[in-house]
């Protein structure tokens, strides 16, 4: 007659000797399935999100085609709300103004971003006469390119890795909340470029290319620069999925 396992007495000796086997073997078949789904996940990249101490920055505001400050340091910054929200409404009313700003920096391969303090220590007018627009990049060049179209935010730092279709909702609430849509792609030295989306002249995907965020997508437009950002412009007709 076999031996039986009963919870309230002694292991027998028989399921003691499968028991010795079988759990380092599964331990040991556990840690290797984990190594192997661990080296196969890609690298999320450098991107940083400094919640810390604030920092602040000065330079002039523009809002369109984007909330940025092109700060007294020569660098070109988007700004963006906490939270899925862009910074589009608190703003408006400072375009072309100087200010500095506070907040928390976002910040991948050099490219950074402001995502401002809740309140009115957020920014401080310190020139009140509002300068020249830049409605427009300058130095435009036709190009043809291949890349991912990601929400700015997620990608710089407040998610990772913050592309890729495992993160496709979360990009489309953030841009369609207002969060600067980004396209991820490479320049012909081969290292990774970010520049601003401009459809029809706007920030605000349609839907149409709303679809497409998160997808490999070939887009023929204009590349151009505000002050050291890139933007890259097209109608919604030349975003299309990749391969076609």
């Amino acid at each position: 007659m076999s031996e039986l396992y009963v919870g309230y007495l002694k292991t027998p000796a028989a399921h003691m000797r499968v028991i010795r086997v079988i759990v380092p073997l599964l331990a040991i078949g556990f840690a290797m399935l984990a190594a192997v789904v661990a080296g196969s996940m890609r690298e999320p990249g450098e991107a940083v999100w400094n919640t810390g101490a604030s920092q602040q920055w000065t330079g002039r505001l523009i809002d369109d085609p984007y909330p940025m400050l092109l700060t007294d340091a020569g660098e070109t910054l988007l700004i963006v709300e906490i939270s899925k929200v862009g910074a589009h409404e608190r703003l408006r009313l400072l375009a072309g103004q100087r200010v500095t700003l506070e907040g928390f920096p976002l910040e991948r391969d050099g490219r950074k971003m402001i995502e401002l303090l809740t309140g009115d220590a957020a920014f401080v007018v310190t020139d009140g006469v509002a300068g020249e627009g830049f409605a427009h990049a300058e130095r435009r060049t036709d190009v043809d390119v291949v890349g991912e179209i990601v929400d700015g935010k997620c990608f710089f730092g407040a998610m990772k890795p913050g592309d890729g279709k495992g993160h496709k909702a979360c990009a489309v609430l953030c841009i369609r909340g207002g969060l600067p849509p980004m396209v991820r792609t490479r320049d012909l030295t081969g290292e990774w470029v970010y520049p601003l989306l401009l459809v029809d002249g706007s920030s605000v995907l349609p839907e149409e290319v709303l679809d497409l965020v998160a997808e490999p997508v070939r887009i023929e437009g204009t590349l151009g620069r505000i002050g050291d950002l890139w933007v890259l412009e097209c109608d919604g007709a030349c975003v299309r999925p990749y391969p076609d």
